[in-house]
This record gives C-alpha cells, structure tokens and sequence, in this order.
C-alpha cells in the first residue's frame, strides 16, 4: 500500500511517523505472509468418511486399474456388474459439506461433487460418477446421509454398467478435478480404514448414520 502525503510546510512534521508506522508493519507482517504460504501447502485434517450409501448395506468396490487408483467402483453386494440390485440405489453423502458441482458431463453423466472442508490449504472433496439422476443442486448444503442421487450408469465411460464410481480428493480451490491420472484424488478412506491398491477389491458394510438411526459407528 503507498501513502501519499501533501506537499507543504504543514505536512513536514507529519511525514516522519506514518514512515516509522510503516516499517513497524512491514516488520510484522512479514512472517504472517510466510506462515500463510505454509497454511495454503497444508492438507487440511480429512473428515470421517462413511460410504456412500444407505447404512447397512453391503457394497463390494475394487480399484481396477492404475489409472484407476485411487478411485473405487461399487456394486452392490457380491462383485456382479450387472446384477440389477446395483440400479437406483440412493447414494448419500459421505459427510456433510456443500454442493459444488451437480450437472450431466458428457463422459461421466450425471456428475456431484461434495466440498466438505472450507478452510486454508487443500480442502476434502468427494465426487460422484455415472449417477442415474441427481437430488441435489449446486450451492446447497447437505448432511451426512443425505440422498444426493441414485447408482446409475450415465455417460459413455460407464461402459453400460451400474455402478458408483467415487473419489475422494484434496485440492485447493473452490471444485476439484476429478476423474483422471492428475486428479488430486487420494486412498479412499472409511472409519480409519484405507481402500487403496490396483487390482484389489473389498466387502464393506455401510456404517453412514447421517439418515439413519439404527446403524452403528
């Protein structure tokens, strides 16, 4: 910030203490500015996760291919892509946060993303692939356990299959990118336990409480 001051005999006793008032700032508030440049290269702290999906429910998820990896593909029940119980399916949020995407792309089809952090440095974000409607609308808040849509197989890249293709990811600024090599996604993460590897594949039960009340943490 520069200040300007007046030119004149009046100003002259005036012009020493704004300087002296100046300096004293840039002294303090150069390491801030440092500190902040830290803030902004921290991840912030990952919430607690739950599935995505009715409490209860048994899911299996496999990380196919390294391209893949670190996001998950879920089928409901044992791992059978077409078996019909997969279609329709509500899909809830994994914790609360803010709409930040909702809209139909045309590889993925019906696409939600999910800011749940709002803090300085790489915030969390879930998103939400091949869905077959969307609940929910950009900018709206929701909880954990809220119906945000329903497993479809929206978009090419679903190849025909139902299923939830699903990320999380921490990122810097207000939507992460998603859905590729690049993407700031990381090992998906439930109830402090790690679902990462190429090739692997899991049973897991859904412990989401957000909208139910007879699941247990």
């Amino acid at each position: 910030m520069f200040l300007k001051f007046a030119v004149g005999v009046a100003a002259v006793l005036a012009v020493a203490a704004p300087a002296q008032a100046s300096e004293q700032r840039t002294e303090t508030t150069a390491p801030q500015v440092a500190e902040q440049s830290a803030d902004l290269r921290k991840t912030v702290k990952r919430p607690k996760f739950q599935m995505p999906f009715t409490c209860n429910q048994k899911w299996y998820a496999e990380a196919s291919t390294s391209d893949h990896n670190p996001a998950l593909d879920f089928w409901m029940g044992d791992h059978n892509t077409n078996k019909p119980s997969t279609k329709g399916q509500w899909v809830r949020a994994s914790a609360s946060g803010k709409v930040v995407l909702s809209y139909e792309d045309n590889q993925a089809g019906h696409v939600v993303q999910i800011r749940h952090t709002f803090k300085t440095g790489k915030d969390w974000f879930t998103t939400y692939l091949h869905l077959k409607k969307r609940d929910v609308k950009k900018g709206q808040t929701v909880p954990m356990g809220k119906k945000i849509g329903e497993v479809g197989r929206s978009g090419p890249t679903a190849n025909g299959v139902y299923h939830l293709h699903y990320e999380q990811a921490a990122s810097y600024g207000s939507t992460a990118d998603w859905g590729n090599r690049g993407a700031p996604r990381k090992a998906v993460k439930f109830n402090n336990q790690t679902y990462t590897g190429v090739g692997e594949s899991w049973q897991i039960r859904s412990r989401n409480t957000g909208a139910q009340d007879s699941c247990g943490t």
